[in-house]
């Protein structure tokens, strides 16, 4: 019987891809998002700093990580299965969490799909790669 492995190059690829998606997608919604946070270009650029990329790069890592570990232990057998997975995740953990915070902080309401929409997307394709890219001994 073979074992499952932690496949280091998958969660590589991960943590690359959670990087890449982020960069569009908050390309695409940085007014909605800066009118939100009330945050001005000016402010944004003056606190520039390489601080929150490295931590966006730890952060993914460690997602990407846990999911292949919580993976090697259920036995997912596929990309379909991962996704699931990452779906539920995502929604539960990520896309709530951001709903109920921003609720009790009285943020507007659409910040919640662009903050945690984005994870939502980005953690059921890591689920994705994770079950498709298997490594065995």
């Amino acid at each position: 019987m073979q074992t499952l492995k932690i496949n280091y190059l998958a969660i590589l690829a991960c943590v690359v891809l959670a990087q890449v998606i982020p960069a569009i997608w908050y390309t695409i919604f940085s007014e909605p998002w800066m009118e939100a946070n009330h945050i001005t270009m000016e402010q944004a650029q003056a606190a520039a700093s390489a601080t929150p990329y490295f931590v966006s790069i730890i952060h993914a890592f460690l997602i990407s990580y846990v999911m292949a570990w919580l993976f090697q232990r259920m036995k997912v057998t596929s990309g379909m299965e991962g996704l699931q997975i990452g779906l539920a995740i995502g929604f539960s953990f990520v896309l709530m969490e951001h709903m109920t915070v921003n609720s009790f902080s009285l943020r507007p309401y659409y910040l919640t799909w662009i903050d945690g929409g984005c994870t939502f997307v980005v953690i059921p394709i890591i689920g994705f790669i994770l079950g498709s890219w298997r490594k065995y001994e």
